[in-house]
């Protein structure tokens, strides 16, 4: 990507009281952010801006595939119709010191990326707010693998919300370096949650939401499955099913097939491990476990993302699978 883009005038990052407009006006307030910046040329056209000074960004594996992510938000934030508007990605690319050439970056160009990513973080934006507007009691955010999402400044809280954010070091180190401390409870953590009783002491005395997006798909299967196990024992408390949810994206068996012609994947040298088709396989993992929604990805757009290129992509499109081949869930417990 060539050229440059000015410097935003969206608010730093980690500045203010650390809430940001409601989820349905997200989309109007990057308008009103963006429309005055002659720079800005539309989804197609993300440039990074030279005269900024740059993070150096020290990635590895998986952890690698967490910049597209920003930039596709980036991308959407920038076009005309904007789903999620989420005006923090811009200012995050902007700080960082990027390799343009890379596979993650290079092979997901086509704008569907950006179309499901932005639906995929919007929705967990809503039910995040549902959550938080259903309890006048004091609530838990945990969001699992956190990366650079900015999820706490996107939805409104109230002061009694307590945020708990975590990823594996390095990540977490590049968050640090490029936002700001939140106000209020909020807490950043360096944690792995496929190390046994990470979670011990993390408070489970209030109603909880569990967040894990672009997660699920990256674990293996024995893996992931203790994981929800771990969760929802640990959090359900004693009132019974429903005090709690889970919400997170998964991709389904076809990825995990067809993972060695993702060619995306191939710098960070990660494959898709688990996948997912149905709600059965996961509400099976523990007796309090209902689902509660199910979002297909025909439900928020056209066409699905050229995953194994164009005709691979195609060929794919036939199987039964292909069409449970990205979700978004609720889980109850």
């Amino acid at each position: 990507m060539s050229g440059n883009l000015t410097e935003s005038s969206n608010p730093p990052l980690g500045e203010g009281t650390g809430t940001a407009a409601p989820v349905p006006d997200t989309a109007s307030t990057a308008r009103a952010a963006t429309a005055a910046d002659p720079a800005i040329r539309g989804s197609a056209d993300i440039n990074m801006a030279p005269d900024l000074p740059k993070e150096k960004v020290q990635l590895q594996g998986v952890e690698q595939t967490l910049l597209p992510m920003v930039l596709f938000k980036a991308r959407d934030t920038l076009s005309p119709n904007p789903i999620l508007g989420d005006q923090w990605a811009k200012p995050l690319l902007d700080q960082c010191d990027i390799d343009m050439d890379a596979s993650h970056f290079k092979f997901t160009t086509d704008p569907r990326y950006v179309t499901w990513i932005a639906n995929r973080s919007k929705r967990l934006d809503q039910w995040t707010q549902e959550f938080l507007d259903s309890h006048e009691e004091p609530v838990t955010v945990l969001h699992l693998a956190c990366g650079l999402d900015c999820r706490y400044f996107r939805v409104n809280k109230p002061s009694n919300v307590r945020w708990i954010e975590l990823d594996q070091p390095l990540v977490v180190d590049l968050r640090k370096r490029l936002i700001m401390q939140p106000p209020g409870d909020y807490t950043l953590r360096t944690l792995s949650v496929t190390d046994d009783g990470w979670f011990r002491d993390i408070p489970a005395d209030r109603p909880t939401i569990i967040v894990a997006e672009g997660l699920v798909m990256y674990l293996e299967q024995e893996k992931g499955e203790k994981l929800i196990r771990d969760l929802v024992d640990y959090f359900k408390g004693p009132n019974g099913q429903g005090q709690c949810q889970l919400v997170f994206d998964t991709l389904g068996t076809l990825s995990v097939r067809l993972t060695s012609y993702i060619k995306a994947l191939r710098t960070s040298k990660s494959v898709f491990k688990w996948g997912i088709d149905e709600p059965q396989q996961i509400e099976r993992l523990h007796p309090q476990l209902k689902m509660r929604d199910r979002i297909l990805w025909r439900e928020f757009m056209d066409s699905h993302p050229p995953f194994f290129g164009k005709y691979g992509t195609l060929a794919a499109s036939v199987m039964p699978s292909f069409e449970k081949n990205i979700q978004f869930w609720r889980f109850e417990f």
